[in-house]
């Protein structure tokens, strides 16, 4: 199969044209769900064609008990088979399935050509019920193009070759119910066909929805600068802790110093391109400790890691300094953060007010001469 995509706008997309990951999830999301649907329609037809007992016992009299006992045993099966089919894979279901409605339809044509040798009445009523096998086939079977178009032909085949060998029926009539037949099959195709390419194009769609809307959310959360989460995803994060704080866990409040006098002098240009150099520094930082980094604002950013020891919290600290105040960035002066830390303990109330220790821990950061760290001991 192809892996090209096909585009939104394309009205009529083949099923051949979705790659395999794509026909995978087609399958699972929308043709598995269509078909178990299906199950409901196949019990009632078999349960309802029990109904047609009436007929053998009117019109096949002598034959009733053994026709009678045959029909119910073909249902029994079918039946089972439709239990069955719902423990097995999509593939091996349709397959149990059209395997029994070909078996449904060899016992028509078999009951057709008994009638129509016992010289019955009701001859012609046995024959014409193939076409509500391709009736079903073609609405609702549910099954792809390929199951639906084998099983009416073999429908459509049996019955003439059935009637045509072993029964007398006069030619005109075999061939306008052949013809009838045919035509019924040809524009339950053309049905199934145009269902396929629906059901194939509105899947596409959503799927390219669902995309855009996770693509707009992320971008609702992402700094469009530093490509950081911004303050909402922060907002999202906190509220995922559920008021709870864990202990020990280290936050901080970084932010860069004398960046008003750098903008002032090299430019807002210049200043975005010390903040993305800033932000990409910690981003990797935060990724190897499995932190959280997000931008807070202006030349500010906030960080979380969990689960760290007093020496490993020092070194941290120490080596993010060293890293900024290291970064060479074209055209830029050597760059430096101040550092406001605060590790959580037991009795933290909200993560909130452990960020407030941590922003005041900043401020005096920032009185003690920046380029450093300072710790909150509140």
């Amino acid at each position: 199969m192809a892996i090209n995509h096909p585009a939104l706008n394309t009205k009529h997309t083949q099923h051949a044209k979705l790659s395999a990951e794509l026909l995978q999830e087609f399958e699972q999301k929308v043709r598995l769900p269509l078909f178990r649907n299906s199950r409901i329609y196949a019990l009632i037809g078999l349960i309802g064609s029990l109904i047609f007992i009436w007929a053998d016992y009117h019109y096949l009299n002598e034959q009733f008990i053994y026709l009678a006992s045959v029909r119910v045993l073909l249902v029994t099966v079918c039946l089972i088979m439709l239990y069955f089919s719902h423990y097995t894979s999509l593939k091996v279901s349709f397959l149990l399935n059209s395997f029994g409605l070909c078996l449904f339809n060899v016992l028509i044509v078999y009951f057709g050509i008994v009638a129509a040798n016992t010289g019955s009445v009701g001859n012609d009523m046995y024959q014409q019920g193939t076409i509500l096998i391709i009736l079903y086939a073609c609405t609702l079977y549910q099954a792809p193009t390929k199951y639906t178009l084998v099983l009416c032909l073999f429908c459509w085949l049996s019955y003439v070759v059935g009637i045509a060998a072993f029964t007398d029926t006069h030619f005109t009539v075999l061939l306008n119910n052949a013809l009838v037949f045919g035509m019924a099959g040809a524009l339950g195709m053309m049905a199934v066909m145009q269902r396929e390419r629906y059901m194939v194009d509105n899947f596409l769609q959503a799927r390219q929805l669902k995309k855009q809307q996770a693509s707009a959310r992320q971008q609702a959360l992402t700094d469009a600068l530093t490509g950081l989460p911004n303050r909402y995803a922060l907002m999202r994060e906190l509220e995922a802790y559920q008021g709870k704080v864990p202990v020990n866990m280290l936050v901080m409040m970084l932010d860069v110093d004398n960046f008003k006098r750098l903008n002032d002098s090299l430019g807002h240009k210049m200043g975005d391109i010390a903040l993305k150099g800033i932000a990409d520094k910690l981003f990797l930082l935060s990724k190897e400790e499995q932190g959280f980094l997000a931008r807070y604002g202006g030349e500010e950013f906030i960080m979380f890691m969990e689960d760290l020891s007093s020496t490993r919290i020092d070194s941290i600290t120490k080596r993010i300094l060293s890293e900024i105040s290291g970064m060479s960035l074209t055209d830029l002066p050597n760059i430096t953060l101040s550092i406001g830390a605060y590790i959580t303990q037991s009795q933290d109330k909200s993560i909130g007010e452990c960020i407030e220790k941590a922003d005041h821990a900043l401020l005096k950061a920032k009185k003690s001469g920046k380029n450093r760290v300072h710790f909150s001991q509140d």
